[in-house]
């Protein structure tokens, strides 16, 4: 490895160790305190030798309280969210959505790994949704000043794979806010819809 190239990752370290909670290579993004991204700088300055017990007893303590609240509720429900494993931000969608189904998704992976994803051509063609209908809310907040949702459906008789719902949902997903950046899937709604997220916190 290059002196340049050790160089440049001991600065990424001392910014990461010194605001574990930002993007040491973007200082408008985020860090989610155990996620992939977190993970990988935490690794990276253990290669070069920095101690990380600070960010680690972030991680663990993040884990424990989820740990301890958990076991004072009722059994969970099972996740019902999908995509929730696609790590794009509102400007990579709007770099891919117009490109034909299979560059999009060609694409699409690059970019999901890239972010720190692990996504391949299976993940896509796998149906996570099966029935033929699906409403998801698109909050106006993201694009403008107004309260509520717009509804967008899509229909196909054996349901969708995750690639079909992603390319038909890509034209929809947009921000004009920097606290809507990070596309974090679809969650499921009690009334049986779902709902487009979109946050500031990275992954």
């Amino acid at each position: 490895m290059s002196r340049m190239q050790d160089s440049y990752e001991i600065t990424l370290c001392q910014r990461f160790l010194e605001h574990p909670d930002i993007n040491p290579e973007n200082q408008n993004k985020k860090l989610r305190v155990g996620a992939r991204p977190y993970q990988n700088y935490v690794e990276l300055c253990r290669k070069h030798n920095f101690d990380v017990s600070k960010v680690t007893d972030l991680q663990y303590q993040k884990e424990n309280v989820a740990y301890e609240k958990r076991q004072n509720l009722r059994p969970r429900r099972i996740n019902n969210n999908l995509l929730s494993d696609v790590l794009l931000t509102t400007d990579e969608f709007n770099i891919i959505k117009d490109l034909p189904y299979e560059q999009f998704l060609a694409d699409a992976i690059v970019i999901i790994n890239n972010n720190g994803g692990i996504v391949d051509r299976n993940y896509f063609n796998r149906r996570d949704y099966s029935k033929p209908d699906i409403s998801i809310a698109v909050p106006f907040k993201y694009t403008s000043t107004k309260s509520g949702s717009d509804y967008i459906g899509f229909n196909k008789s054996n349901g969708f794979t995750n690639g079909e719902l992603l390319y038909n949902l890509s034209t929809f997903v947009d921000s004009k806010y920097p606290e809507y950046y990070y596309f974090e899937g679809l969650s499921f709604q009690k009334d049986g819809t779902y709902r487009l997220e979109l946050s500031n916190y990275g992954w």
